[in-house]
């Protein structure tokens, strides 16, 4: 059955107006719909399938404007087989603000209408006067099934610019082999902030909806820091084994600047041989608010998926360095990532791994299932 794409875009001017577009130019096929129409927000593609007695469409838009747009919303209309509305239900594209010509996927969550056959997307937008953060520098990404069934990607990115990021938000994309949106999640980094120069691992997972895919597309959302990144060190640092196997890092975190700072963790990546990220965990330290000049402890374990790493990055690092860009990282306009290999990081400290058997898993998995139940 044919479905309804329309956007509405919000154009600056003396007087607003308000102009609708409706375009019946679409094509279902197997349950999915795609359509090419001309808009100012268009929607790119869209799919949808149920899980949990839950309907999901999702899919992407492209601002085909000259300027910025923002808060741009996706609007799902439900139809049943003869084309009466059963709801609407609506979300935010995953990226704050779009750039000319960018892209940015989106999914609308809703209870599985009864009757369901077909749906209408509606785009709706704001000018932005603001550009959007350039995309971050993407470092090695690696992708694996966990012991669960999950497929999960855990990578690292870059802060190549001048000024300090936050609420970096990693978005990941997958295609079907006609290039059709088949799945969008999103996780946020393990790091609060990131300073100039600074690199900040991730951990992103599929837990409902297709993983398997063709194609596929990893693309950062960041904001100016609204403070400067907290000046924090690691102190008694000890690799340790975990109740697994699986390496366990012990120690202190100590704010060294002159206010208070919450939401405290201690970072750790795990890299191969060639500097490519093996995996990497957090800990939110114990207290997680810390006045200045107090401690807190922490304890960072990894509940699978460490085999092959040699070396590790800690954050907060146990010496205070300034970080500083380089020429070759300093962001553009691009608003896709390009997902290379970097070159091996320089660890904050270095050790040798000695390969043991796979550790237990639910009381180590802790890190994971506590990031999924407050998303």
């Amino acid at each position: 059955m044919g479905a309804v794409r329309a956007r509405t875009g919000w154009r600056p001017g003396v007087y607003a107006a308000a102009i609708l577009l409706l375009t019946l130019c679409a094509v279902a096929v197997g349950g999915r719909t795609a359509s090419a129409v001309d808009g100012d927000v268009e929607i790119v593609s869209s799919s949808y399938y149920e899980s949990g007695g839950y309907l999901y469409i999702v899919g992407e838009v492209r601002n085909d404007t000259p300027g910025n747009a923002k808060l741009v919303r996706v609007t799902a209309t439900y139809l049943d087989a003869e084309n009466a509305t059963l709801g609407t239900a609506f979300a935010f594209v995953q990226h704050d603000i779009l750039a000319a010509g960018q892209i940015s996927p989106f999914v609308i969550e809703q209870e599985v209408p009864a009757g369901f056959a077909s749906y209408t997307l509606l785009t709706q937008w704001s000018p932005g006067e603001t550009a959007p953060v350039p995309q971050l520098s993407l470092g090695s990404i690696r992708d694996y099934v966990d012991s669960y069934g999950f497929r999960i990607w855990v990578g690292e990115v870059t802060n190549g610019s001048l000024v300090a990021v936050e609420q970096v938000k990693l978005v990941l994309t997958l295609y079907d082999a006609s290039g059709t949106v088949s799945n969008v999640d999103y996780a946020f980094l393990f790091n609060d902030v990131l300073a100039p120069g600074q690199k900040g691992p991730f951990q992103l997972a599929i837990f409902v909806g297709p993983s398997s895919y063709v194609t596929r597309t990893l693309t950062t959302n960041a904001r100016p820091a609204s403070s400067p990144p907290p000046i924090l060190r690691s102190l008694g640092v000890k690799q340790l084994v975990g109740p697994g196997g699986g390496p366990r890092f012990t120690g202190q975190i100590q704010n060294l600047g002159t206010g208070r700072v919450s939401q405290v963790r201690a970072v750790v990546t795990l890299y191969d041989a060639q500097g490519a990220v093996v995996n990497a965990s957090y800990d939110l330290a114990d207290p997680s608010a810390l006045e200045p000049g107090e401690k807190a402890s922490f304890d960072v374990l990894f509940p699978e998926a460490y085999q092959g790493w040699t070396s590790y990055g800690l954050y907060p690092p146990t010496e205070l360095t300034t970080p500083t860009p380089t020429a070759t990282r300093t962001a553009t306009a691009t608003h896709t990532a390009t997902i290379t290999d970097t070159p091996a990081p320089t660890a904050t400290l270095i050790t040798t791994a000695t390969q043991t058997p796979p550790p237990s898993r639910w009381d180590l998995y802790l890190p994971l299932l506590l990031r999924l139940a407050t998303r």
